[in-house]
């Protein structure tokens, strides 16, 4: 089917899929969307608990670089 267009019409029908500032188009259905992996990843979470190491290694700086001039590194 041939429609016939004036110039105005047209502009307005090419442009209407086109939103407004700010709008938001993307959706997000199945796996993309927040919800499913949300519960992915709670059902990962309490499949793995995460371990806690009570003793770390304590922090120990490096050397800065005048000191590694003057023990001749």
């Amino acid at each position: 089917m041939v429609e016939r267009l004036g110039g105005g019409e047209f502009i307005t029908r090419a442009t209407s899929p086109i939103p407004e500032k700010g709008q938001v188009m993307v959706r997000y259905y199945g796996l993309y969307s927040n919800a499913p992996r949300a519960k992915i990843r709670t059902t990962l979470e309490a499949a793995n608990p995460i371990l806690i190491i009570e003793q770390e290694k304590p922090f120990v700086p490096s050397k800065g670089w005048a000191e590694m001039v003057l023990s001749g590194y």
